[in-house]
């Protein structure tokens, strides 16, 4: 094996990328994405920021919005964040590649961190003006042989990976749900958090178990 973790010398599948453009959370999952999908380099977009932890106020700008994020990181990890590769494909950064998109692709699974990377998303979507019609999950749940349930899709291999899920297209309240998460999460109130679960019924299962676990970091315990 090489020193990323590749089989030498073993056959892969290299499959073809889905049309449009394609975004996921996590350095590790970017990484076993572009070994799966054929020019996957060129059209992924990637979310290198673990929003179920830390502050995640409601600022100005982008930029205000990242300075915020990464002093917090710098504290919690002083040595870390100095080792950190931001990417030229982060997901905030090119946040306008969403716009003119013939598709929006976003590779998810059922963690609260996924959760909110859809909410980031879809937020960015609407800031951009992209139609959420334009706009589909690949949601990662199970895969035979393996626990139940998928938390992230850092978790998955080339083999995992590459089982690509069906295609959610986003309902109207799917939409309203995930707006509603972003608008809870960034709120300087933490009531719309714990209100979530019950004012949201209709959720997705992932969404609203997430965001009542939320009460417990939320921007601390």
């Amino acid at each position: 094996r090489d020193e990323l973790g590749r089989g030498i010398g073993v056959a892969r599948t290299v499959k073809p990328l889905p049309p449009g453009l394609h975004v996921i959370l996590g350095d590790s999952a970017a990484s076993v994405f572009t070994r799966v999908f054929e020019g996957a380099s060129e059209r992924l977009l990637i979310d290198q920021d673990v929003l179920s932890v830390g502050p995640t106020p409601r600022c100005a700008s982008w930029a205000e919005w990242q300075r915020v994020r990464t002093e917090w990181w710098k504290e919690l990890v002083p040595d870390g964040v100095d080792g950190h590769v931001h990417s030229p494909f982060n997901l905030v950064d090119n946040a306008t590649r969403l716009k003119e998109a013939e598709r929006i692709n976003i590779w998810t699974a059922t963690g609260l961190t996924e959760q909110l990377f859809i909410a980031l998303t879809l937020h960015l979507a609407d800031e951009q003006g992209a139609h959420p019609e334009r706009i589909s999950l690949r949601l990662y749940e199970s895969l035979p042989g393996r626990r139940p349930r998928i938390i992230g899709t850092g978790e998955l291999d080339e083999e995992g990976l590459g089982k690509a899920p069906t295609p959610i297209a986003l309902s109207p309240q799917m939409i309203r749900d995930y707006r509603d998460a972003w608008s809870a999460l960034t709120s300087s109130d933490p009531l719309a958090l714990e209100a979530f679960a019950y004012s949201h019924p209709h959720a997705n299962r992932w969404l609203r178990e997430g965001m009542t676990t939320m009460l417990r970091r939320y921007p601390g315990k």
